[in-house]
């Protein structure tokens, strides 16, 4: 995960746990007075209170009461426990192209993003269902053939790109595996744009020699193992690895916007910070027009994450008043 989207289906929320509460209360109903059916029907009843919570961790709760529950039955029981709610969580009748008052298709035309929260490599593009649209794929993030009570639950659902979700997450259990979450964690994964020996003012004063040598690399805490995991297994450091060119290109045109490198020829046989600058009021329009870039919606933009973290390094504000790296 590069990007958080905790609010991704906040204008989704009422409808989907409509939804999920109208399927709970069909399974409850179709409950008979048997010792297994009422033990179902407690769990039943837990679901509806856990999985149409705004809090995520209701996801883990759901899965211990799961657990525990197996525990207590035999061996045929928990089969007969595991059909009736891959039954009732049906997420294939759910994610079928077909038009009716709720269903996968709706839920991602109402997503707050368009790019994959994974790798933000590529779009997730949601078109007229009617004309035989199509929509992003919805990670589970717990795996719905391990979870099937969890299927429908809409802070399990991702939405993603096919290369993240289908290639390579697959069935990857990050209940037993933890890795950053979309919807949980902090984006703790920073791209740099360097030269190794040079540092950034070299870099900005002999930019067109030095240009293609730049590569992008990602910075992260070592011993986080969520964040060691979640590069391994989006293989993010080689993809990214493969986009250097365009890293350096962007470091270009945003030192090249601030104009960055006449202040630094125009001051390289004087000690830079004798008389700091007073960096001029950006004109927002005119960066974005000159950049192609919007910082402000990074999230919307295809690798905007990179840009983002390379126009923090090469910003000018910070670059003018903070000594140089």
């Amino acid at each position: 995960m590069l990007i958080n989207i905790s609010d991704v289906w906040a204008s989704a929320r009422a409808s989907h746990n409509l939804y999920l509460e109208g399927l709970i209360d069909d399974g409850l109903a179709s409950l008979g007075p048997s010792a297994l059916d009422q033990r179902i029907k407690l769990f039943l009843e837990f679901l509806k209170i856990h999985l149409t919570a705004k809090n995520i961790y209701g996801l883990n709760s759901a899965i211990s009461y799961h657990q525990k529950l197996q525990r207590k039955i035999s061996r045929h029981e928990r089969i007969k426990v595991n059909d009736f709610l891959v039954e009732l969580f049906d997420y294939k009748a759910f994610s079928r192209r077909k038009l009716r008052d709720w269903s996968a298709y709706k839920l991602c035309r109402s997503s707050n993003y368009r790019v994959c929260p994974y790798c933000h490599y590529s779009l997730m593009l949601v078109t007229e269902e009617k004309k035989g649209g199509i929509r992003p794929d919805l990670d589970h993030w717990y795996p719905q053939h391990l979870y099937p009570y969890l299927a429908l639950a809409l802070n399990n659902l991702v939405p993603s790109c096919l290369i993240c979700n289908s290639r390579l997450k697959g069935s990857a259990d990050m209940h037993i595996n933890p890795h950053l979450h979309p919807f949980l964690d902090s984006e703790s994964l920073h791209f740099r744009c360097e030269k190794p020996g040079s540092s950034i003012v070299d870099i900005i004063t002999n930019f067109e020699n030095v240009k293609d040598q730049l590569s992008v690399r990602i910075d992260f805490n070592g011993a986080c193992q969520k964040s060691t995991n979640t590069l391994t297994l989006f293989q993010l450091r080689e993809r990214y690895a493969l986009l250097s060119p365009d890293g350096a290109k962007f470091v270009g045109r945003k030192t090249y916007s601030d104009g960055l490198e006449d202040w630094f020829q125009a001051h390289l046989m004087g000690p830079l910070h004798q008389t700091p600058p007073v960096p001029q009021l950006k004109d927002r329009a005119k960066e974005i027009r000159q950049l192609g870039f919007d910082r402000q919606d990074y999230k919307n933009e295809v690798f905007g994450k990179m840009y983002a973290d390379l126009y923090d390094q090469y910003d000018r504000t910070s670059l003018l008043n903070n000594p140089y790296p």
